[in-house]
């Protein structure tokens, strides 16, 4: 008896489990973006999509899609979740702001995040309001920093990161996984930009930096400075420069 009301509770459980899930899906809403739409709010087809993704954005709350149809479009730095590669590109004119703001725990996937060159760029930030998002098929062209990764764990997988001025990864307080992303550098930046750098302000955090293509010209490839426990293996790295710098910390593992 006691054998099958514990499996009657447990499928109990589990239909409740079930309702429960359906419930949070149904009150999800996908919303669109486009720059052919009529921009009439809730903005739940192609036909009324905002024109702006910032738009898009003040109406949403926690659960909801955003499709972005192809297209340039200018914001000042948001948080989001998009889909479309090369032809779908964010535009940021501004310096000093990331183009992207992680917040909750997001999907950054197939973007081009085009940034002025100049200094004082940023392509994607995620702090502490950011943990387990995925960034991923996602270009990041002309920028200073084009991921930072402040005390959050992120995977980063399969981006590109071109014409980097300044640092292409940022790793900071992380146990982040950045891998297979291709990043080159700026030969002409007269900063000596890093491709990869790993740190934090002690030795408790483990990154892995596995399988990415890097080309790093007159630059480092992957620069730890202090802190952290890395793991850095399988990088192909094409430099003139430092291919991996490790500063203070008691274990880094590098194959």
């Amino acid at each position: 008896m006691k054998n099958r009301n514990s499996k009657y509770y447990q499928t109990l459980l589990l239909i409740l489990l079930l309702l429960t899930a359906y419930s949070l899906q149904l009150n999800a809403t996908i919303r669109y973006v486009s720059k052919t739409g009529l921009s009439i709010p809730p903005y739940t087809t192609w036909e009324t999509a905002a024109d702006s993704i910032q738009k898009c954005i003040n109406i949403c709350v926690f659960g909801d899609t955003i499709y972005v149809a192809n297209g340039v479009y200018q914001i000042s730095g948001l948080s989001l979740i998009g889909a479309g590669m090369d032809s779908c590109v964010i535009y940021l004119s501004a310096t000093g702001i990331p183009a992207v703001q992680i917040k909750d725990t997001c999907l950054i996937k197939g973007f081009k995040i085009l940034l002025p060159n100049t200094s004082n760029t940023r392509g994607i930030q995620a702090d502490q309001n950011g943990e387990s998002s995925l960034i991923t098929l996602n270009k990041i062209v002309n920028t200073s920093l084009g991921l930072y990764l402040d005390g959050v764990n992120t995977e980063v997988y399969k981006n590109v990161f071109e014409n980097v001025k300044s640092i292409g990864v940022w790793i900071f307080n992380s146990n982040s996984l950045i891998r297979k992303n291709y990043i080159v550098t700026d030969p002409s930046s007269s900063v000596g930009p890093e491709a990869i750098r790993i740190e934090a302000f002690n030795n408790n955090y483990t990154p892995i930096i596995d399988s990415n293509n890097i080309v790093a010209i007159n630059s480092y490839g992957i620069r730890k400075t202090f802190g952290t426990r890395p793991i850095i293996v399988n990088n192909n790295i094409l430099i003139t420069g430092i291919g991996i710098e490790l500063s203070t910390s008691d274990t880094a593992i590098v194959n």
